[in-house]
């Protein structure tokens, strides 16, 4: 039986509005509910042991990162069943998830599955080469869309269900 998956991301409704029935078509973390975003930490707290202590450390693992805008520009690949989109700054990203990976040791990023984590916002998973190849001539007209990243979001699927939003911590 599948167990619960939880996630720290930074929510990008403005992907949503441009290409968020492209995503849900194909990526089925859309169709579950999740929206357009960049993964800061997966695995991550599950909803119900989320505490004080853990919005703490992690106000504190934010601690001089301020909002900023965001741009997506262009898109990347993991191997032929994933396409997605490279936020910039890409720096910031990065810096996000490293603060917040060390705030929280116990939860390795990807579990530890990965030697470096590149943010990406999915936009289609698990489909051929094909489809993915239609997918990326579709976006190429609509990647420069803009974002402002103000907030953290915890995440969690739990199986059968929809990916639930949980507690948000600002930046700044």
């Amino acid at each position: 039986m599948p167990s619960t998956t939880s996630a720290l991301v930074i929510a990008l409704p403005e992907v949503d509005l441009v290409l968020g029935d492209l995503r849900r078509a194909h990526d089925p973390s859309a169709r579950d509910g999740l929206p357009a975003h960049v993964t800061v930490l997966t695995p991550y707290v599950p909803l119900v042991e989320w505490s004080d202590t853990h919005a703490r450390r992690l106000h504190a693992a934010l601690d001089g990162i301020r909002p900023f805008g965001a741009r997506l520009r262009r898109t990347g690949r993991f191997g032929d069943t994933t396409l997605f989109l490279v936020p910039e700054p890409e720096d910031v990203f990065r810096r996000l998830g490293r603060e917040v990976a060390a705030a929280f040791p116990e939860y390795p990023p990807y579990g530890g599955a990965f030697s470096e984590i590149l943010p990406h916002v999915t936009l289609a998973h698990g489909v051929p080469t094909d489809v993915l190849n239609d997918v990326e001539r579709r976006v190429a007209g609509v990647t420069d869309i803009g974002a402002h990243v103000t907030t953290l979001t915890l995440y969690e699927k739990r199986p059968g269900r929809p990916w639930q939003a949980g507690p948000s911590v600002a930046l700044g």
